[in-house]
């Protein structure tokens, strides 16, 4: 099987974990669920594309990344606004979700 779909089908896996964690615990507490399993998937996909990306485009990636932790601090601010969430763990776990993914990308597994 080629090696680039077995990273993207770990990085997948890895952050479906982490988003069936933090769906779980949301559902017990009955609270707003800021990412679950699709979604963590999905940016731990993410991560790895930056990884990859990066070798072919340098600074793409890291455009990339500014372009979505600006998106993550202010779906975060918007969220407190609102009284939606109160704490920052959500956003903690997509950050390591997305580091999880750019590691897959260094092979560190």
């Amino acid at each position: 099987m080629n090696p680039y779909i077995i990273q993207i089908l770990l990085s997948a896996g890895l952050g479906a974990l982490i988003g069936f964690d933090r769906e779980k615990l949301s559902n017990k507490r009955s609270e707003f669920n800021f990412a679950g399993i699709r979604t963590s998937s999905l940016i731990s996909v993410l991560g790895l594309l930056i990884y990859k990306i990066e070798d072919v485009f340098p600074y793409f990636g890291l455009v990339i990344l500014v372009s979505f932790l600006i998106a993550l601090v202010g779906s975060f601010i918007s969220n407190v606004y609102r009284k939606i969430e109160k704490g920052a763990t959500s956003e903690v776990a997509i950050i390591i979700t997305l580091i999880v993914g750019f590691l897959n990308g260094h092979h560190m597994y």
